[in-house]
């Protein structure tokens, strides 16, 4: 009678244990776990690649109470970063009622497809469910490894484009393509993982110069020579024309946060598109040079002066200015990548408002600057971006324009 009651006492903790639910009571009394809960795969490129894992199942034997309980393991695509349609395993589901020692290790094969071509590592989560007789889920204690995450590292030439830092030379489309000037960037792009609320980052720093602008202008009265003869000045003006000449080099830097439009990447996410606000600031170093022609008499012109001046002062032909803009744009709009193993293709385009910060002149022809007080010119500006980089060699192409739509400047 004692062995009766104490067997039911043994079943009734058994089935209390089982089926616990949000009480104090023990977890199940046995364990069913990954051998290995982490690891780091190695894979052959362009092939399926195939891992054996394994099951561990302790303390089942002889528990009439776990006949109908049935062992599955599920791949967690909440937690996974790997696409669904790129792995896959066989683990057979199995009754813990048919297991007849008291350890047993179960193998299975983790399948990872050619076709998975992840940028930067990725990482696919696999967790084992035991499921009653009802179909209903059965939790066991966190500390039992139910959970596998299967590690796959990236691309082993660039690692997904994440970080570049490259150094080159600007091309110079307008006066002739030729390679003129340093260019250099670095470049972060980190894309959201697939999480709830997922932000993903594009930051980069760059120097560059943008194209040489080169105008005419025409109908200008210049001061030819001044004469002075004591405590007066006779200055000779002529008409004249002027080549304006202007470079621009910058050193910029550019944040963006990336929120994945899923409804309009691809299910492969070769194509992905973000929506992404956009700070920058640039710090510009603008070199203006002037060069007169000889131009023709025009009329003269008396002053007096405060301290006697003799001789003759004749100004230069040529004229060489230089001084800094400070600019920030702020705005938004959208980033699409297309990325491969093979080639990484980035285009990015905003619109926004800027501030851009210049000192003042004297006139819009002049070469002189007041002093060193800057002006703000406020207005809507816009831009875009493209970068093209080769994953084997790692040469990478970028082409840029920024305006505004006041005062439009081609830089």
């Amino acid at each position: 009678m004692k062995t009766y009651v104490v067997g039911t006492l043994i079943s009734f903790f058994t089935i209390g244990s089982l089926y616990a639910q949000k009480t104090n009571e023990k977890p199940i009394p046995f364990l069913v776990e990954f051998k290995v809960p982490d690891t780091l795969l190695k894979r052959i490129p362009e092939i399926d690649n195939f891992y054996q894992f394994e099951v561990k199942i302790v303390g089942v034997q002889g528990q009439k109470m776990l006949e109908n309980v049935t062992v599955k393991v599920v791949a967690d695509n909440e937690k996974s970063s790997l696409l669904e349609k790129t792995f896959g395993q066989d683990f057979s589901p199995r009754k813990l009622g048919l297991i007849s020692k008291d350890t047993i290790l179960l193998q299975f094969y983790f399948k990872l497809k050619k076709e998975a071509a992840p940028m930067g590592e990725e990482k696919a989560v696999l967790k084992i469910v035991l499921v009653d007789s009802t179909g209903k889920t059965i939790e066991q204690d966190p500390s039992i490894k139910s959970v596998m995450t299967i590690r796959i590292p990236g691309n082993s030439q660039l690692n997904d484009y994440s970080y570049l830092a490259y150094i080159g030379t600007n091309f110079d489309l307008v006066d002739g393509i030729k390679a003129k000037h340093l260019f250099f960037a670095t470049n972060i792009f980190l894309h959201p993982r697939p999480m709830p609320w997922s932000w993903g980052l594009s930051l980069g720093i760059y120097g560059n110069r943008t194209f040489m602008v080169s105008d005419s202008i025409t109908g200008i009265r210049k001061i030819y020579q001044s004469v002075g003869s004591g405590d007066t000045v006779t200055d000779y003006y002529v008409n004249t024309n002027a080549l304006r000449t202007q470079v621009s080099d910058n050193i910029g830097a550019t944040f963006s946060p990336l929120i994945k439009l899923g409804c309009l990447s691809s299910a492969d996410n070769i194509i992905r598109v973000y929506l992404a606000p956009t700070a920058e600031f640039i710090w510009r170093r603008v070199q203006m040079d002037m060069k007169y022609d000889a131009g023709t008499p025009s009329d003269t012109s008396v002053r007096q002066v405060s301290t006697p001046f003799y001789g003759t002062l004749t100004p230069p032909d040529q004229l060489r200015i230089s001084y800094n803009e400070y600019v920030f744009n702020f705005g938004g709009g959208v980033f699409i990548t297309h990325e491969t193993d093979k080639i990484s293709v980035r285009v990015g385009a905003f619109v926004g408002y800027q501030h851009r910060y210049i000192p003042e002149v004297t006139s819009s022809h002049s070469t002189q600057l007041v002093d060193p007080v800057y002006s703000s010119i406020k207005g809507v500006c816009f831009g875009g971006r493209m970068w093209v980089t080769d994953n084997a060699s790692g040469i990478t192409i970028q082409a840029e324009i920024t305006n505004t739509r006041h005062n439009p400047r081609p830089y």
